[in-house]
Parts: structure tokens; sequence; C-alpha cells
């Protein structure tokens, strides 16, 4: 009864919404995981905030090659800029943001909007991109914790 078929099994799987029955009972709704890995890390600069989960950025390639890339934060999903809480959410992102020195973007894969999936870091001082991604300020989780978005 409780047993999903192999569609919905593919679908979980793929969503990444899985959980094996080892890990149901350490997973906390309320918490997502700080990513550990440092591939697919750069530097960027906030163009525009766009609502509480998804930013504009100016990614630093390197070689003095730039790309503007919308990212979507990874694990955590916001409201709308115009539901109850959007509001609240947009200016918490765009006034940590406007603090910042330094930020760094870890990237993962394209979302179906053509938004690259992200975590956030970012540093009050100038510091290398492997300080702010170990010690920085980590978004995605500053705006969960403040209970502005839910886990997604």
């Amino acid at each position: 009864k409780d047993a999903l078929s192999r569609d919905q099994l593919v679908r979980a799987i793929k969503k990444e919404r899985y959980l094996s029955e080892t890990q149901k009972g350490s997973f906390k709704e309320t918490e997502i995981k700080r990513p550990t890995t440092a591939a697919y890390l750069y530097k960027a600069r906030v163009e525009r905030v766009i609502d509480g989960d998804t930013l504009l950025l100016k990614i630093d390639l390197g070689f003095q090659v730039h790309k503007e890339q919308r990212i979507r934060l990874a694990q955590i999903d916001c409201p709308a800029f115009d539901e109850a809480g959007g509001r609240a959410a947009y200016f918490f992102v765009l006034n940590e943001l406007a603090k910042a020195h330094t930020l760094v973007v870890k990237t993962h894969k394209i979302d179906i909007y053509g938004r690259y999936i992200g975590d956030v870091f970012y540093s009050l001082d100038e510091e290398s991109i492997g300080t702010v991604f170990t010690n920085g300020e980590y978004l995605n989780e500053k705006i969960l914790s403040r209970g502005l978005a839910k886990v997604y």
C-alpha cells in the first residue's frame, strides 16, 4: 500500500527527494546540508536580486571571462515576491548581499527554466574564494534559518 510504483520512484529520485530507510530517521525538514566539495566554485558579483531564491549574478569564469547568469538557490524555496512572505525574503537577501564584499557561488545543474542551481557564500571582508566557501556565510541556510524559505 505504501510502496511507490516504479514511475513514482524514478520521478522522486530525479527530483532528489528520495531518502533511503537509514536517511529517513536522521533527516530534518528544517535543515539543509552545506556543500563541502569545491568543484564548480566561482567568484561572483550581484547584478540583481530577482526574488528570495533567485539572483542574477555576474560570474567570473577566469581568464577575464565573465558570464551573467540567473542562479536559483539550491535546497530552498521562498515565496514569490507577490505572495505572503515574498517581500520579506527579497529584502532580506538584498540587505545581506549589499553588505557582502566577496561573493562565491557553487553551481550545480541547470533547471527547466534555464537557471543554474547554486549555493551562495559571502564574506564581509575581502577573502579568497576557498576561505569564503569554507568559512563564509551560507546564504541558502541563512534564509532558511530566518523562516523565510522552506526546504525544497
